[in-house]
């Protein structure tokens, strides 16, 4: 293959990915909506697994094929890596969540009060503020914990998409991550135990948090229109 094709054929997969890329997440931005159907959500979801999980990510690798540098950034983030420790750490969130109900529930932590050691109830009123983080960490973070028990972005997306969603085969397949599964198995727990935001499974209100954050993000806006 000459290198005037090889360039022109590159060229092509960049502007398909780029088309795909951004057909895909203004369609995130306009119709995923707090309240929305579950079904619709849950058969969705692979989309956004596609946009920031498989392979990387279509999203990171848009972004690279483009030659622009570092990584999109998702501003204002809480990290909840900043606790040196989760233990007795009964609920968190991290992301910022619609509650239906025109109130915005934000960073949300509750402790045992017989863990809040001198360290973290320092941390805690610190009044820190939230920070941008970079598109691959914000990914990989960890954006719930349930009694003690970390969930991270990637792992609440496939979650859904492959066990709740339109890519499984079978409910109670077992993953070969062995940290996935564990959070597989708390989120089971979270969703059998009846949690919920706005009368709905709140495992979704998070996965619309995660879709509002990256569509908005100003680094990401020219693949959203």
């Amino acid at each position: 293959m000459s290198g005037e094709h090889r360039r022109h054929t590159d060229a092509q997969e960049v502007a398909e990915l780029k088309d795909i890329v951004q057909a895909d997440m203004a369609h995130l931005r306009d119709t995923w909506r707090t309240g929305m159907d579950l079904h619709v959500l849950r058969r969705e979801a692979v989309v956004l697994r596609r946009l920031l999980v498989d392979n990387g990510g279509d999203i990171a690798r848009l972004w690279r094929a483009e030659g622009r540098p570092g990584q999109p950034m998702i501003p204002e983030v809480s990290d909840l890596a900043r606790f040196p420790t989760w233990s007795g750490l009964v609920f968190a969130t991290a992301d910022t969540i619609d509650t239906g109900t025109g109130m915005l529930v934000g960073e949300m932590l509750l402790w045992e009060d017989a863990a809040l050691t001198t360290e973290i109830r320092a941390i805690m009123e610190s009044d820190a503020q939230p920070a941008d983080m970079p598109l691959r960490k914000y990914v990989e973070a960890v954006c719930v914990v349930s009694k003690s028990r970390p969930i991270r972005r990637d792992d609440m997306i496939m979650y859904v998409a492959n066990r709740r969603g339109g890519a499984h085969f079978n409910r109670k397949r077992q993953t070969n991550n062995p940290r996935r599964q564990a959070a597989f198995n708390v989120l089971d727990e979270m969703s059998s135990d009846g949690w919920q935001m706005n009368g709905q499974d709140a495992t979704f209100a998070q996965l619309i948090t995660i879709v509002h954050n990256v569509v908005a993000a100003p680094d990401l806006q020219l693949l959203s229109r």
